[in-house]
This record gives structure tokens, sequence and C-alpha cells, in this order.
């Protein structure tokens, strides 16, 4: 190949490289997306201050009726849970649904509890406040009789 071609196709594949990654712009993600990740979030600390018994805390996460249930049944000495990633989420105006998978394991009476389930986490859109658990609820663990 001359030389003049060598050059001519070194400086295409470097034209072509810099026109490819010029300009491209930051893809934000949308209003919905944040959202969700907010709520994953929100879980997480929830979760977190449950397991620490950090009422103080839970009290910021959670709505006033379900965070009185919950704290109504935290008698246990340790708490170790461990709340998968959202199977789906559904998103409208007024709230955020995420259903999830938890396993959970409970010290209560020098008697470990194991229990797993799934739950649909309700966030109220505006608050960001965990409003209720339809379904397996992680935060009121239940004993078989």
């Amino acid at each position: 190949m001359p030389k003049n071609s060598r050059l001519a196709v070194f400086l295409f594949i470097l034209l072509f490289i810099f026109t490819g990654c010029a300009g491209k712009e930051e893809v934000k993600p949308s209003e919905e997306a944040e959202s969700s990740l907010r709520a994953i979030e929100k879980i997480e600390g929830i979760k977190e201050a449950y397991s620490k018994k950090d009422i103080e805390r839970l009290e910021t996460l959670i709505n006033k009726d379900l965070f009185n249930k919950i704290k109504n049944k935290m008698e246990f000495k340790e708490a170790k849970l461990d709340i998968l990633s959202p199977r789906f989420i559904l998103i409208n105006n007024e709230e955020i649904r995420l259903s999830m998978t938890w396993y959970g394991e409970w010290l209560i009476s020098n008697r470990t509890l194991k229990k797993s389930g799934i739950g649909i986490f309700i966030f109220d859109r505006k608050s960001m406040k965990l409003v209720e658990i339809k379904g397996d609820n992680p935060f009121i663990p239940v004993e078989i009789e």
C-alpha cells in the first residue's frame, strides 16, 4: 500500500473514532427511574434502622400508622433481613409499589425465628414514606403456630 494511502486510512480511522466519541450527551434517568431508586434506597434505610432498633430514624421513613404497627412488634434481640431487588415496580401519580422477596432471621427470647416472603412495599410518591406493605411484612415477624 502506498504511503499516502496508509496515511489516508489512518486519518479516516482517527476521524471515525473522534466523531464517534464526540458530542455524546449524558443520558439522564426519567423521573420514574429516579423515584424507583429513591424508594429502593428508602427500603434499605428502613431495613437498617429496623435491625438497629433505631426508632427515631424509622419514624422519619414510615407513615404513622405503619410505624406504630412495626414499633409494637419490635420484641426481638437481633434481626437480620435480606431484601432482594424488586421483581417489579409500578408507579402512578400518588404511589410507588415495589414487589420484593425477603428473608429474615430474628432472635426472640433466646430462640431463632427464620421466615421469608414476598411483600409489596407501597410508598407515597410525594413524601417518599412507606405507607403500607401488602403480603408478607418483613418488619412484623409472625411465628407459625
